[in-house]
């Protein structure tokens, strides 16, 4: 994982298994995220330290998709428009009513479906209460 691949709220993991929320990124391939802020200098960390979250059907659960169907998993975009997980082939697609666009791309973690929600809609894909 690279930082040019995050955005700030993305979330990832501290490789010791804490999950982190990013904060700020510089153009050193360095960020801050929360809760570390005091144990670094400047708060500043190498993206190296951290490492992706598999998209598991919990997170999918967390960010408020809903399943459809065995494999399948949606979320709302806009008007008649879905977000399509396919949990076989790991890809996202969108959708329009019930059928597929046929253009799919690979998401393996949660912060690849967060960018993708985000550039889709402008709005944050977040853990939903």
């Amino acid at each position: 994982m690279e930082a040019k691949e995050l955005r700030i709220g993305n979330l990832i993991k501290y490789k010791k298994g804490h999950l982190s929320k990013v904060k700020s990124l510089d153009s050193d391939n360095s960020l801050m995220v929360e809760g570390f802020e005091d144990n670094y200098i400047n708060g500043y960390y190498d993206v190296c330290n951290f490492e992706p979250i598999p998209l598991t059907e919990e997170w999918l659960i967390k960010f408020g998709l809903k399943e459809h169907s065995k494999w399948i998993w949606r979320i709302p975009l806009k008007g008649n428009m879905f977000l399509i997980y396919d949990v076989g082939t790991k890809s996202v697609e969108i959708g329009i009513n019930d059928s597929r666009t046929g253009i799919a791309f690979k998401c393996e973690y949660p912060h690849q479906l967060q960018n993708l929600y985000f550039a889709l809609t402008g709005e944050e894909l977040t853990i939903k209460e």
